[in-house]
């Protein structure tokens, strides 16, 4: 018998040490059990690989030495230390038996022994990782964070990182490439996960300002420009980087010690995942490298406190004799502007007395001035009483660049009640401070301060002259420090304004890729998910202890050898044979996380019994007594594609091959009012092959998109142009370079769990056509990595044998758990060798399980699924079937079609009992992929559709159609109607249609929609949606007839004319109605429309016209004079009615073509069937 021997190694502690090899004493009899036990893939966190039993050590100079003679609680170990890991290797001769770590557990001074056991670096994986947080993938040693993939936010960028032939894409700092050129991906990249409402393509427009928003503004529109230019844009910002999954691997394996062997790691398809990072920020902005651009600062200006401003008293030429309400505005400081300032900014101009928001964190002013009053009292008391509170009114209005005052340009009106009663006659008078909150402001915007009083009068019942109210020409109120003067100067009022140091903005800033990584997520739950999620494999190496062997189950067992046992079978002992019902579970459940980002939380709404889209579920019907669930543990929640629309109903895209994932929620309230928003969210794990995808139009021709960033100090748009964007899906689809199009077929790898299609099934990217011929189930990630294996538990035919084995160490050596051990007649894998005697001539107990050679998993089944060359694995949505005896075979029609039900169970189908065709041979149709409920699979069953198609809502627009649409009602509001009109914010929308089979079809539509308008002298205004020209616009339908009934109020809120001044009203009533027939759209009656009345205070100089243009509905107010500003409202009370018959009469019979068009003669009259 060869001799045991145990062997310690020692790493060096610095440069002036060696690493020490320490060969230990053993005891005489050293008595080592050894338990080889196959890693438990659904717990791969438990500690249940190779291990010994624990034995001892006695204390021997060579023994303490290695220990340090730790058992002396009075000396200072120098190197041993019970919570570092040790290397270990135990051998029998030269032959090794187990290789990891060595563990003291304990040691007994009396017995004068250590007693200490080995793990094997399978074992002690997860125990080394511990709970450290996934983003500490990057700490150093130092504690601060690795930038090894931190990289500079801007255009180039984000193109470069779709690109993996790219070496462009460099780290910041370091100017190290990012790419990784054996998965020819970059490590990092941005998938166009959408976290903005904007991401929309408009369809085509003679309007430029309508079509050329959003993704089509490429900044030569006449929007391009001014205080609404942003609101069309599509900012580039809102995307947030990816990481590579191999990465992240990669750095917890090799940050724990560990290296990997690993075809499916290294190979093409792992290494083209990715998970995204920063959903938990919700709305906050990608972090990024805090190097504050911009420090912080103030400006402080006041009057001196000589100069008077603000004065108001009984000095009038005419006493007021009623209620003020604010006639007379001041500039707040007077009319000169402020002669002490403190403003190392530059936010004031003294020349046109303004400031400038030149800061996005400038965000309130604080203001402070003194008020004295005398004599007044607030309206709507009694003249006698010199009691109750007037109003100050304070208003920030906008100033061009020549220091001029924007008309109607008001940007915060805030108002503050005093109480004139509390200040005594004279100085020092009432101290006001009143803060204005300037948030909402766009930077680079330059506004004056106004102040006015209001809501008083004098309070004596005589209106002598005997009052005064002023508001900023008394006392002192601050000091402030003059730049000019150098010195501190007493001022009656101030104005202070402060900002917080910021960077400038995302875009140019180095982006924080550890930040990114939501901070509750562990290398062991990230870990867990992927050995689960591909049944991955590992194993120790057996040539290298610190070297682990990773695959997925299907492949591992794949990779074994046969050996031949049968005469190491130790006959003296009993052989029990097991069935594997303890093994099996009631529920097999493998799901991704819920999730609040649009379409998930849709889904989970919309569909409870699905709950997350892609999960596989299936209930074991053979085994009665199984009980339990067999459950995954996922971080991610799936990734859901969807298409680049043109509007807010989510019904037409101009880009059929370009699909996103909207990243962004929704809540709905009280009054079922839809509101976007943004809400931390789940990471999702995409495929992306690194080439990308040419955006095409509908005739196939290339285009080009836009999206932009800002520069917050001076509100400059850049444009930045893009022709391609990555396809980062589910699915595993690659082409050549640049390629614009693609077909899904069941060769395609799914990160979904069942075989799910793509929800933008019709993609020209996907192609896919749910109930077709194609089945994505085969490479979905149950059925691609977790079948075989279950198979081997749940069939009929499975066993597990426990005998006893004579084996030696060079058994032990070169055995492995993927190897077919051949026992008498059947062939068998190893699942745990238990107590094996190292060194010793005894034979050990082993349990096995049976390997299931036969393609069918279940008794009652003889076929497989089957496939057509060029159709699929599926017609129709059914499986196609070949007999398990001809599996190569094409399948035949009709027989192709039929299975027995274990089959179809098996394959996670759906039996369809009702079909008996071959019920006699116990053969029915096969729905595929009905375990996850692909929802379309359901819609068969269910008669449940949420996918587009014609004349059907897309769920889509289900919840977000109603962010536009608050109110809706009707006798023909079911997901199945379509609408005539698009859905519009201020609308109240009654819809109606005809249900009897021998009454006309109609559908109609009543809206009561709520329009604005603004017009400027003469020129003809139009009135809008909220009043802006760039949402949708009202249209026509075809084949309708449209009654239109409009009533305006007019109101005058600017200009020079001295009859029509501020607060003018008309009031203004009209009707028309216009028929559409074969694409011509007829106004019935009056050009213009019809006036029923108008109502106003002087003679009318306004007059509405209502009419239509390309199908557009538009009303039009006309002012005869030049000089005046009016807003005017639409309330829009408009009937649309969607009628058949206007092309063809009812009941006529024409004869029809087989495409059921009337036949047309030569002067276009229809045929007449006689």
């Amino acid at each position: 018998m060869s001799k045991v021997r145990l062997l310690a190694f020692r790493k060096a502690t610095s440069s002036d040490t060696n690493d020490t090899t320490y060969e230990l004493d053993l005891s005489k009899a050293p008595n080592i059990s050894v338990n080889y036990q196959f890693s438990d893939i659904k717990e791969p966190d438990k500690r249940k690989g190779t291990y010994s039993q624990t034995f001892k050590l006695p204390f021997t100079k060579n023994n303490n030495a290695f220990f340090e003679n730790w058992f002396d609680v009075n000396i200072e170990t120098q190197v041993f230390n019970t919570g570092v890991k040790f290397d270990a290797a135990l051998y029998v001769g030269t032959v090794p038996q187990i290789e990891g770590s060595i563990q003291l557990r304990a040691v007994y001074k009396k017995g004068q022994y250590y007693e200490v056991s080995i793990f094997s670096n399978t074992a002690d994986l997860f125990s080394v990782i511990g709970e450290q947080r996934l983003k500490d993938v990057f700490r150093n040693a130092d504690g601060s964070y690795s930038t090894d993939l931190n990289h500079v936010f801007n255009a180039a960028n984000v193109g470069y990182s779709w690109d993996g032939d790219s070496s462009s894409f460099v780290n910041e700092p370091g100017g190290v490439s990012l790419r990784d050129a054996d998965s020819e991906v970059q490590k990092v990249m941005y998938p166009l996960s959408v976290r903005e409402r904007l991401f929309k393509y408009p369809e085509d427009s003679n309007n430029e300002n309508l079509e050329k928003r959003f993704l089509r503004n490429d900044g030569t529109s006449g929007t391009a420009s001014g205080s609404n230019a942003w609101s069309i844009c599509v900012d580039i910002t809102q995307f947030r980087p990816a990481i590579q999954i191999k990465e992240m691997f990669k750095r917890i394996l090799g940050k724990s010690g560990f290296s990997y062997t690993s075809n499916f790691i290294d190979g093409n398809y792992f290494g083209k995942l990715f998970m995204t990072t920063g959903g938990h920020l919700g709305a906050e902005t990608t972090p990024i490298i805090e190097t504050v651009e911009v420090p912080s600062g103030f400006c402080h200006v006041g009057t001196s406190a000589s100069t008077g401003w603000g004065e108001l008293s009984g000095e009038w030429a005419t006493t007021p004799t009623n209620c003020q309400f604010g006639t007379y505005w001041s500039a707040f400081g007077g009319s000169q502007g402020f002669d002490v300032q403190n403003d190392t900014g530059d936010i004031y101009t003294q020349a046109g007395h303004y400031f400038t928001k030149k800061h996005p964190t400038m965000n309130q002013i604080s203001l402070r001035h003194s008020v004295d009053a005398d004599n007044i009292i607030q309206c709507g008391t009694d003249p006698d009483d010199d009691n109750g509170d007037v109003i100050l009114e304070y208003r920030l209005v906008e100033i061009d660049s020549d220091g001029n005052f924007i008309a109607g340009s008001e940007l915060v009106v805030e108002t503050k009640e005093i109480n004139t009663n509390s200040n005594t006659d004279g100085y020092p008078g009432l101290l006001v401070t009143k803060t204005l909150n300037i948030e909402s402001i766009p930077v680079g915007t330059r506004f004056r301060i106004w102040i006015r009083r209001t809501n008083w009068r004098p309070g004596e019942s005589a209106f002598t002259s005997n009052f005064k109210f002023d508001v900023g020409n008394t006392g002192t109120v601050s000091e402030i420090y003059s730049q000019t003067a150098f010195t501190t100067i007493d001022c009656n009022c101030r104005v202070l304004i402060n900002w917080s140091g910021y960077d400038r903005n995302t875009y140019g800033s180095t982006i924080d890729i550890p930040a990114c990584i939501d901070p509750e997520i562990t290398q062991k739950a990230f870990l867990k998910d992927i050995i689960q999620r591909f049944n991955l494999v590992i194993v120790a190496d057996p040539n290298n202890a610190a070297n682990l062997i990773i695959e997925p189950y299907r492949d591992y067992v794949g990779q074994g050898s046969i050996k031949y046992w049968t005469d190491k079978l130790d006959t003296s002992k009993e052989v029990i044979i097991k069935d594997t019902v303890d093994l099996q579970k009631k529920t097999i459940d493998f799901s991704d996380q819920e999730d609040d980002d649009y379409l998930n939380k849709e889904f989970k709404e919309s569909f409870p019994n699905i709950n997350v889209y892609g999960h596989y579920k299936k209930e074991e019907q053979e085994n009665q007594f199984a009980k339990g669930v067999l459950k995954n543990e996922s971080i991610f929640a799936p990734y859901i594609n969807s298409k680049v629309w043109t509007n807010y109903d989510f019904d037409e895209t101009l880009l059929p091959n370009m699909v996103v994932q909207y990243e962004y929620s929704y809540s709905v309230d009280d009054d079922n009012v839809v509101e976007i928003s943004q809400e931390p969210t789940k990471p999702k794990l995409f495929y992306y092959c690194g080439e990308r995808t040419t955006v095409v139009d509908e005739s196939g021709a290339s285009l080009t998109y836009y999206m932009h960033s800002i520069e917050p100090e001076t509100d400059t748009i850049s444009y930045h142009s893009f022709q391609q964007y990555p396809l980062c899906s589910p699915y595993d689809i690659s082409s050549g370079s640049s390629f614009s199009s693609y077909t899904l077929t069941s060769a395609n790898s799914s990160l979904y769990w069942s075989g799910a299609p793509p929800v933008a099934y019709d993609a020209t990217v996907f192609n896919y056509e749910p109930g077709g011929n194609v089945s994505l189930t085969q490479n979905s990630l149950f059925f691609k990595y977790w079948k075989v294996y279950l198979d081997e538990l749940y069939s009929t035919d499975a066993r597990i044998m426990e005998c006893y084995l004579n084996l030696n160490e060079v058994d032990i050596l070169n055995f492995k758990f993927n190897d077919e051990i051949f026992i008498k007649d059947t062939y068998w894998r190893i699942l745990k060798i238990q107590n094996y005697q190292v060194g010793e001539l005894a034979s050990t107990k082993v349990t096995l399980l049976k390997v299931i050679d036969s393609l069918i998993p279940y008794a009652g089944c003889t076929r497989v699924v089957g496939e057509v060359s060029g159709i699929g694995n599926t017609y129709n949505g059914y499986y196609l079937w070949v007999d398990a005896t001809d599996a190569s075979a094409s399948p035949s029609y009709p027989n192709g079609l039929y299975a027995e039900p274990q089959c179809c169970i098996s394959m996670g189908g759906q039996v369809v009992w009702n079909n008996t065709a071959q019920a006699s041979n116990n053969r029915y149709l096969c729905l595929a992929d009905a375990s996850s409920a692909p929802l379309w699979k359901q819609d068969i069953t269910n008669n449940k559709n949420i996918f587009a198609s014609p004349g059907i809502k897309n769920v889509l627009s289900k919840k977000l159609g109603r962010a536009n649409t608050p109110l809706r009602t009707g006798s023909n509001i079911s997901k199945y109607t379509k609408s005539l009109l698009p859905s519009y914010g201020d609308d109240i929308v009654i819809k109606y249609n005809t249900t009897p089979i021998d009454v006309p079809s109609l559908q109609g539509e009543n809206h009561r929609i709520m329009l604005v308008g603004y017009t400027e002298g003469t020129t003809t205004g139009y009135a809008y949606v909220q009043g802006d020209e760039l949402l949708d616009r009202i249209k026509i339908p075809p084949n309708s007839n449209t009654r239109i009934n409009v009533k305006a109020t007019v109101t005058v809120i600017g200009g020079t004319d001295t009859v029509y001044t501020n607060g003018h009203t008309d009031i203004i009533a009209q009707h028309t109605a216009f028929i559409s027939m074969n694409g011509t759209i007829t106004q019935i009656g009056t050009a213009g429309g019809v006036q029923e009345y108008q109502l106003n205070q002087t003679t009318s100089r306004v007059s509405l016209y209502i009419d239509v243009s390309e199908s557009e509905l538009r009303i039009g107010l006309l002012d005869s004079i030049g000089t005046t500003k009016r807003i005017w409202t639409i309330n829009l009370d408009m009937d649309v009615q969607e009628i058949n018959n206007l092309n063809y009469p009812y009941k006529a019979n024409y004869a029809l073509y087989q495409d059921q068009n009337p036949i047309n003669l030569q002067d276009y009259e229809n045929l007449l069937w006689n």
